[in-house]
């Protein structure tokens, strides 16, 4: 028998790799992004090597901020 998880859904992480192949964005742009605080993300590398991860759900609220030709 299986019981219902009491526990929330995890959030889900990508990189910045991931969000360019997912999203078909610039790379540069992802970065330029995160550098700017304009997308929240998490550094979890080291000060010599910056290692980011960002929320999915991060990243579709930056992209629905981008949009253009809304009422």
């Amino acid at each position: 028998m299986t019981y219902p998880s009491t526990q929330p859904p995890a959030r889900v992480a990508l990189r910045p790799s991931q969000i360019v192949a997912r999203y078909s964005l610039p790379r540069d742009r992802i970065y330029k992004a995160i550098n700017s605080h304009e997308l929240p993300a998490y550094d979890v590398g080291s000060p010599a090597r910056p290692a980011f991860l960002v929320y999915i759900d991060d990243v579709e609220s930056w992209l629905a901020s981008l949009r253009v030709g809304t009422k």
